[in-house]
């Protein structure tokens, strides 16, 4: 089997809300919201690709923070996302939707009001219980 490493970060404002991206018409899983991110590339770190992704994505510069967790999601036959999300310490400039159809500050209790790509969905539940 197949296993694809995927990073993803976990960037939360002060007042509380998640950072989501709706994934944009003609990219897999259309119109599904994620915490941003994406593959490695050869010869980088998660926290590299975390801040090369959202560089190109969002138009970023991002301190990468503590891992949080992994969710594995299997996607094809013989496919498996392997999705490793990492908090945001600190982030320069505003972000744009470069590459998303839309971009949107989430409540944590808001979170399951957007249809969350199957890979996020453990780390959305994973964040709430953390709030309970």
């Amino acid at each position: 089997m197949k296993i694809i490493t995927v990073v993803a970060a976990i960037w939360q404002r002060a007042d509380g809300r998640f950072f989501l991206a709706q994934r944009a018409p003609g990219q897999s899983f259309a119109g599904e919201w994620e915490f941003p991110g994406g593959k490695l590339e050869e010869q980088e770190s998660e926290p590299q690709a975390l801040i090369r992704e959202l560089e190109e994505e969002f138009g970023i510069q991002a301190q990468i923070g503590p891992f949080f967790m992994e969710s594995l999601h299997p996607y094809k036959p013989q496919k498996t996302i392997r999705l490793r999300a990492y908090w945001i310490a600190s982030v320069r400039g505003q972000p744009q939707a470069l590459e998303h159809a839309q971009l949107a500050w989430v409540l944590p209790q808001e979170l399951f009001n957007y249809p969350l790509s199957q890979a996020d969905i453990p780390i959305a539940k994973a964040l709430l219980e953390q709030l309970d």
